[in-house]
Order: C-alpha cells, then structure tokens, then sequence
C-alpha cells in the first residue's frame, strides 16, 4: 500500500511539473486548470492515508468495551 502511494505520488507530482511547464506563462485557462487539478490529485493522494489510520483506530478503540 505503502509502495502504490509513493508510485502515485511520483506521478502527480511529474504531471504537476509538465503541466505547470508548459502554462505558466500563458493566458490558457484550461491549462491552468489542469495545474489546478494536479494540485488537488496531490493533496488527495498525500492526505488519504493518514485518514484512513485515524478511522482504523478509532474503530479499534470503540470496540473495546468493559463487560
């Protein structure tokens, strides 16, 4: 898991590259876009995983009941 994010990752952040690269200093607005939307992939991709933990533990720590 730990491994298809960082591959996940890698390629966002190459795609963000290119793309901002190629629009930087254009008026294009779809391009624009485009980097906007790279942005966002990262984001999603980078904070997933640390909410997918917190809702493992949580889960773990609500079914530890006292009889």
């Amino acid at each position: 898991m730990i491994l298809t994010g960082l591959a996940g990752i890698v390629l966002i952040e190459i795609y963000a590259a290119v793309i901002q690269l190629e629009f930087q200093n254009s008026d294009n607005k779809v391009g624009k876009g485009f980097a906007v939307l790279g942005i966002y992939l990262f984001v999603v991709t980078y904070c997933k995983p640390t909410g997918a933990l917190r809702t493992r533990y949580t889960r773990t720590r609500s079914t530890n009941t006292v009889l």
